[in-house]
């Protein structure tokens, strides 16, 4: 998959390489892998994490972020609650561009919630709530059609297959005799 998110990113690879490196080095931990960065604060110099944080988009195309003690408030504990109920709708079908979005605004979201702009992070949980679930009835309508038309083909040759025999109205009798 990370070839796929590569194409569509268009990131300059050693930029990304770079600030994944600096997000693994300060946070001390070699598991963070992210392809996009959406926002991150920390002061260098200081071994105290307590103010600082990161939101990112990972290897899976899905959100992570790491945040400090001093930064978890009654709000983001409350967006985060929302954050992880919005994901937990079944949007495995999405493509990665899509994806990408839902991911982008669900990590605005909790930024929002970070930096205490209440409404913000509201209308973002909103936003990306809806997105996905528009996504999802788009991708359900395109298989609606797509079995319909499949339906519809298998009527067609089924009638053309038994057509010479069934549709024949050179014998009127076997005609009158289905209807």
């Amino acid at each position: 998959m990370r070839e796929d998110w590569k194409k569509i990113l268009k990131v300059d690879e050693d930029e990304r390489s770079r600030t994944e490196e600096l997000i693994r080095n300060h946070w001390q931990d070699n598991s963070i892998c992210m392809i996009e960065l959406i926002r991150m604060e920390y002061s260098l110099g200081t071994n105290s994490q307590n103010n600082e944080f990161f939101v990112i988009i990972d290897y899976d195309v899905e959100l992570d972020w790491l945040i400090g003690c001093d930064l978890k408030s009654e709000l983001t504990e409350q967006v985060t609650s929302k954050l992880n109920i919005i994901k937990a709708i079944p949007h495995s079908t999405l493509s990665i561009e899509q994806k990408l979005q839902f991911n982008r605004l669900l990590g605005n979201a909790l930024v929002a919630a970070i930096n205490k702009q209440s409404e913000d992070a509201e209308r973002l949980l909103d936003e990306s709530r809806n997105y996905v679930i528009r996504r999802l009835s788009e991708y359900s309508k395109k298989w609606t059609l797509l079995s319909a038309t499949l339906f519809l083909f298998i009527i067609i040759i089924f009638n053309w297959i038994l057509g010479e025999r069934v549709w024949n109205f050179d014998y009127p009798n076997l005609w009158l005799g289905i209807i």
